[in-house]
């Protein structure tokens, strides 16, 4: 007989009372997860089990066989920390299609990945605008300081697309200094001519140091990302890289890294 598993809810209900709620939970059956990446940079790549309700701490799998493979190479990754990594610091090259697998009880899971060029960085553009409120709004919104008016700037990091298809980003930036050091996102854009360029917009303050970097992803990469995000609305998990019994991603993409120091 399996053992059941109580959990017990205390809930504020609307008179004031509380309320003890039970019923049987079973932890599901675990399965792999892996997060694979390879870069200009080098490669990474971590091998975990899903986590139950009850667990607090990842699991990370330290006997799997790790292979990187593509038409002149093939590797097998060591372990390093919780990381699987290139022994002989291998980076990977535009142009070319990865294969990772994962081999684990006897198992083998496989995914592919196309590298894709660079992004070119095409400039950095530093704007103000004066943001007013309105005498009436901010009585309407029972304001009486207004400290929300004033001139805001914003910087602009342009970058050129690959004309006549359609590319696929990921892209992060940090800023020092500041409450939301931290921010990533990851979007596609098709571009019409040789001049295309695509601009990422943040708010700035004067003096903050900003660093981007952007990925050049693929489209199984960029699909994957899409589903994660979605997946929290749906609460289903997003299709795998590697098929069933193995969640996760893998990705191949060029990176390009940018720095800026706003002085206004």
């Amino acid at each position: 007989m399996k053992k059941r598993n109580i959990l017990c809810l205390s809930a504020l209900l609307l008179m004031g009372c509380q309320s003890t709620i039970e019923f049987n939970y079973e932890q599901p059956k675990p399965f792999y997860v892996v997060e694979g990446f390879v870069s200009n940079e080098g490669v990474q790549v971590s091998v975990m089990q899903s986590m139950g309700v009850k667990d607090s701490v990842s699991t990370y799998i330290r006997d799997a066989i790790v292979t990187l493979r593509t038409d002149d190479m093939s590797e097998t990754l060591e372990l390093s920390d919780m990381c699987y990594v290139s022994p002989s610091h291998y980076k990977p090259e535009v142009g070319k299609t990865y294969q990772l697998d994962i081999t684990l009880e006897n198992v083998t899971y496989s995914a592919t990945s196309y590298m894709n060029a660079p992004t070119t960085i095409d400039s950095v553009r530093l704007d103000s605008i004066d943001f007013q409120i309105p005498p009436e709004i901010l009585e309407l919104l029972n304001i009486t300081e207004d400290t929300i008016s004033g001139i805001r700037h914003t910087c602009t990091l342009y970058f050129k697309d690959t004309p006549g298809q359609e590319d696929y980003y990921f892209y992060t930036y940090t800023i020092a200094g500041r409450g939301t050091p931290y921010k990533r996102s990851y979007f596609s854009r098709v571009a019409e001519t040789d001049n295309a360029v695509h601009g990422i917009s943040i708010r700035v303050e004067n003096h903050d140091t900003i660093c981007f970097e952007m990925r050049h992803i693929d489209a199984n990469a960029y699909q994957f990302m899409h589903e994660v995000y979605y997946s929290q609305i749906d609460r289903v998990n997003p299709n795998s890289a590697f098929g069933e019994g193995c969640l996760g991603y893998f990705s191949a993409y060029a990176v390009t890294r940018e720095t800026i120091v706003i002085d206004y």
